[in-house]
């Protein structure tokens, strides 16, 4: 069972504050308990009913109870431009959110920086609830919580204050899923897209009550076991009860329904799927009859993004996704809609009852009987025999072992010459480097750097500021982070020219401010040269190069990085006229930081940089992937922190408003830097397409976390000067497992490609793993080689059964 970790809101108001227990447990036993208070927020239950009522009057949702021919039948308003009052409304409610959950107010920023480590646990992702009863809390959207962005796997779920933390009982398994599904009242809807959904389901038997009666319903509750109860048509909640709509004629409240279901709750009924409008009361309803799991929708839906919800999520959990990323990738595809239907995907939401692991497909199902089968000359029929006992057109065991043993090594040979040949003219970079990336997508995701804070100049910054911003607003900028007394500050802006008004004070600026950084770059161009009005001081220690290294993107025209330039002689490139500074922007800014943290900084004996315990190996010509590399420049693997956005966010308008709690970023390395599209600052990387600014950030985080945390940086296989000589054992011994091991062992095609598959899916996994460590393995190379040695072997097996004299008078037995 994964880790649970639970936030309990107990008794408390918007305008007062909520006491809040956050509670950790794993494998059913509690290993934390914190208790805080979450700080006021009288102005979220006013925002979150200004935006309830602008989305149910733009979709024309009549707001009188009782009407049920609008219930999940919304019709969008064309008339209205942009849908503008339910954007607006939305924006204002989460950045109202965002600022009460991210306030950093003494009482409730301990338990946010406990919920952050605990949720980052792992590859299995914890399960978060939040426990309430207070039903606005149950209404807000909580994931739109920012510090979820941090966890691309992890779904937020609601849950009762007082509901029997008990498991329930499981069904008896089947060859099917036992769904029973209930369309209701239907009018000016379409519940048969949710039918023919449900008719599709692979393993699922689908038991359809149509318009149907009271008692049919509790009959089938009643008689039979079920694992999924699913619902269509009109619903509501009045008041804190829910009611759905089953006929043309009758709507029940489940309290109508409760021994029934009762009874298939306790028979294994372990989720219900509400696929109608205003669920809230139905999950709250089932969350005290203790169902395990309920998925419901929050508001009014619109018929359209009900069916695409109910579609994406009956296909991704059939097919085998754990059930939150399931509900969580259902949710989040119904963004596409939202140019028609605005929040759609706000709506749908899942309550359970948090003693009850997430359900599976397969855990609805009886596990199959492996086969394991025999071999398939089991059977063989005397004549075949020779009378040692040996199958005619085979060979002795010992002659077999002996004279395959050299075919082996020969095959494997060539096989890793050939792949290692066409590595070393650079044919396989491309593949290598994209394989490289695809690798470090998959690492386990990693916290921001505490250390650092990035001031996002965004697109609606320089709509309001301009582009580029005037000396006179980075002014009040560099003022208003100074006052949080930052380790440093890098402006990541070049400022050879003045621009408006206030160059001589961000001139002053960088003369009172030892700790205040600019860049410089290479390239040839007067606007990309460090301020005239620098000492020769300044230029060499308040300057760093801003130039990263790219590489050509594997089918594409776009240019990605992957290395890290630390240094650089300047007199050795012709670009480099007034950015004397030998030094780069990351290494500027992390070495002060450093200093101040009393770590020791050198430059070895064969000029590598050294941080702490950690020595930065510059690469050289060949390494990894990489055949043609410059390897007289300091540059190195730049180990991108598993987070795309690996610091604390700061929007200008913001930080210029003095919205800025200086604490936030007190000893800390602050970048600024544009993030706007009309910057067009962006680069390719692993982690996709990032501006220059996070860039950067990622390479100051590198060097602090190599130095301070003792991160693995990025390393190679063993290799002498040139030749990369760990990397050819290991695509070796992938030949070798091709060739010797696959091959000659599986001879039909059948258990060859089954085999063969396996091989690699190891050494994917084996790959991963290294990388996890820091260590870039060769896996395109190791690819090639198991399946050219083992295709190799297996048409020369073929080729020797095939010319084998057979026992006169018979016929030879092939097994190929």
């Amino acid at each position: 069972m994964s880790k649970l970790v639970t936030l309990n809101i107990v008794n408390g108001e918007f305008d007062k504050g909520f006491p809040v227990i956050l509670e950790v447990e794993k494998d059913g036993q509690p290993i934390l308990t914190q208790k805080g208070q979450l700080p006021p927020a009288p102005t979220i239950p006013e925002l979150y009913e200004n935006w309830r009522y602008a989305y149910r009057k733009q979709n024309k949702y009549d707001l009188r109870a009782g009407t049920t021919d609008t219930y999940r039948a919304i019709r969008p308003d064309t008339s209205l431009k942009a849908n503008i009052s339910v954007l607006d409304s939305a924006e204002m409610l989460q950045k109202a959110i965002d600022g009460w959950l991210d306030s950093g107010a003494k009482c409730f920023q301990p338990i946010r920086d406990l919920l952050l480590r605990q949720l980052d646990d792992g590859q299995e992702p914890p399960r978060f609830v939040i426990k309430t009863d207070n039903q606005l809390l149950w209404r807000i959207p909580w994931h739109l919580w920012s510090l979820l962005e941090e966890f691309p796997k992890t779904e937020i779920a609601l849950s009762l204050t007082n509901i029997r933390n008990q498991s329930t009982a499981n069904a008896e398994k089947g060859k099917q899923v036992k769904i029973l599904a209930i369309l209701g009242n239907s009018k000016g809807i379409d519940v048969e897209a949710d039918r023919q959904e449900l008719k599709q389901i692979p393993k699922a038997e689908t038991t359809f009550l149509v318009k149907p009666e009271r008692k049919e319903i509790n009959d089938q509750l009643w008689d039979r076991d079920w694992d999924i109860l699913f619902f269509a048509g009109h619903s509501s909640t009045e008041n804190d009860t829910g009611r759905i709509f089953i006929n043309d004629r009758d709507s029940l409240t489940l309290e109508q329904l409760r021994y029934g279901l009762e009874k298939a709750i306790k028979r294994g009924l372990k989720l219900a799927i509400f696929n109608s409008c205003d669920g809230l009361g139905l999950a709250r309803n089932l969350a005290g009859l203790n169902l395990p799991y309920t998925i419901f929708m929050r508001e009014p839906v619109p018929d359209r993004v009900a069916q695409e919800f109910a579609k994406h999520f009956l296909q991704n959990f059939s097919q085998g996704k754990p059930f939150y990323l399931a509900v969580k990738e259902a949710r989040q595809r119904l963004q596409g809609l939202e140019e028609r239907f605005p929040c759609a995907s706000w709506l749908p939401v899942v309550c359970q009852n948090p003693a009850e692991p997430p359900p599976s497909w397969e855990d609805f199902l009886e596990s199959p009987l492996e086969d394991i089968g025999a071999e398939e000359d089991k059977d063989i029929a005397p004549e075949e025999m020779g009378e040692t006992g040996v199958k005619f057109g085979s060979s002795l065991p010992w002659q077999s072992l002996g004279q395959r043993a050299g075919a082996w090594a020969a095959i494997s040979l060539l096989s890793t010459g050939a792949v290692m040949g066409l590595r070393w003219f650079g044919v396989l970079q491309p593949l290598e480097l994209s394989a490289y990336d695809h690798l470090m997508q998959q690492r386990k995701a990693e916290p921001i750097d505490p250390r650092l804070a990035i001031v996002e100049v965004t697109q609606e910054d320089a709509n309001q500021y301009g582009y580029p911003l005037d000396d006179d607003i980075l002014v009040r900028a560099i003022d208003a982070i100074e006052q949080g007394e930052p380790a440093a500050i890098g402006l990541d802006m070049h400022r050879n020219q003045g621009r408006g008004q206030g160059r001589e004070d961000l001139m002053a600026q960088f003369q009172q401010n030892p700790n205040l950084f600019l860049v410089c770059s290479s390239k040839n161009n007067k606007n990309y040269e460090p301020p005239p009005e620098f000492s020769a001081a300044q230029l060499k220690q308040q300057v760093g190069f801003s130039d990263l290294l790219v590489d050509r993107k594997f089918g594409s025209q776009k240019k990605a990085v992957r290395r890290q330039l630390l240094a650089y002689n300047p007199k050795l490139a012709k670009g480099f006229y007034t950015c004397i500074t030998p030094y780069s922007f990351s290494v500027q800014l992390a070495g002060r930081f450093l200093e101040k943290q009393k770590v020791q900084i050198a430059v070895t004996d064969k000029g590598q940089w050294q941080f702490g315990e950690a020595i930065f190996n510059r690469l050289s010509s060949r390494t990894g992937g990489y055949q043609q590399l410059d390897g007289r420049r300091n540059q190195v693997l730049l180990n991108y922190r598993a987070n795309p956005k690996p610091a604390r966010r700061i929007n200008l308008e913001s930080l210029l408003m003095g919205q800025l709690d200086p604490n936030e970023i007190r000893g800390k390395i602050v970048l600024i830097g544009h993030t706007s599209d009309t910057a067009r600052d962006d680069f390719q990387t692993p982690l996709g397409e990032m501006q220059g600014v996070w860039v950067h950030a990622h390479q100051v985080s590198h060097i602090l976390s190599a130095a301070i945390d003792k991160r693995s940086l990025l390393w190679v296989l063993p290799q002498s000067g040139y030749f990369q000589w760990g990397d050819w054992l290991w695509v070796w011994f992938w030949a070798l497992t091709g060739s010797g091991l696959l091959a000659i062992r599986w001879r039909s095609p059948l258990h060859l490609t089954l085999a063969a598959g396996a091989a690699t899916f190891i050494l994917y996994q084996a790959c991963l793993i290294f990388l996890a460590f820091g260590g870039w393995i060769p896996l395109v190379p190791a690819v090639m080689s198991l399946f050219l040695a083992g295709g190799a072997s297996a048409l020369s097996r073929r080729y020797e059964d095939r010319t084998k004299p057979t026992k006169p008078g018979l016929t030879q037995r092939l097994s190929i």
